[in-house]
């Protein structure tokens, strides 16, 4: 029943269906992403919705903030490639490549998360105010995720400018992205073939070897997302 809803959703162009999909794939992002960048070094999902400047000066948000060693990672779900923005790809390849415009460097991306911490938290308005409660929530999220809770946010925000030197970006994509430029992207439909089980992706290394429900868990998703790609909404119930 819920993978029928689920399928249904996805082609129901009234509803945001990745909205959905990111509550079956944020647990797996980390494991995604150690899969693809076949490393060992700590990775870390230290935000979902992280805003930042765009190109019109305006907040925009990407996906995910994913911290793989040194290196920071915008993340961006796609559930068709028919959704891949031009102009957000270019937005955040303005940070992958240390902009001159002020507004573009992962230095000046820290700078801005410092100027919206709120001068007096018990004013009030630390969550309340639209301007700093994007920023704010993030903030306490991230020290809790990287154990850093006895920080002060300004503190907190000195420690990511001194723990993570480059940014990358990355798509999570269901179907292959096709754009005039290479684009760095994790395809989840080439690990979603019938029988494949030696595909390392499909079985992915939970850092819990017995992590049995994980394993079932993420085998559940791909079989929704098989079921999602095959072209052709699911017949009523």
């Amino acid at each position: 029943m819920i993978k029928h809803w689920i399928v249904s959703d996805h082609y129901n162009p009234a509803i945001k269906s990745e909205v959905i999909w990111d509550m079956l794939l944020s647990d797996f992002v980390c494991d995604m992403m150690r899969a693809y960048c076949k490393t060992k070094e700590e990775i870390i999902l230290l935000a979902k919705e992280f805003p930042y400047i765009n190109s019109d000066k305006n907040i925009s948000k990407v996906d995910y903030l994913v911290g793989v060693g040194k290196e920071l990672y915008f993340v961006e779900l796609k559930t068709n490639s028919d959704s891949f923005n031009e102009s957000q790809y270019k937005d955040y390849m303005n940070y992958v490549n240390e902009n001159p415009d002020e507004d573009y460097t992962l230095d000046r991306l820290w700078e801005r998360y410092k100027k919206s911490i709120p001068k007096k938290k018990s004013a009030g308005n630390y969550y309340k105010n639209s301007k700093s409660q994007k920023y704010a929530y993030q903030i306490e999220r991230m020290k809790r995720v990287c154990n850093k809770a006895n920080l002060d946010n300004y503190k907190f925000i000195e420690y990511m400018k001194d723990e993570y030197q480059g940014i990358k970006v990355i798509y999570i994509t269901f179907d292959k992205i096709e754009y005039e430029k290479p684009v760095d992207q994790i395809v989840i439909e080439n690990h979603i073939t019938e029988g494949d089980e030696k595909d390392n992706f499909r079985i992915l290394e939970f850092k819990n070897k017995d992590d049995e429900e994980r394993r079932e868990r993420w085998r559940m998703v791909l079989d929704i997302i098989r079921d999602a790609m095959k072209g052709s909404m699911p017949k009523p119930i």
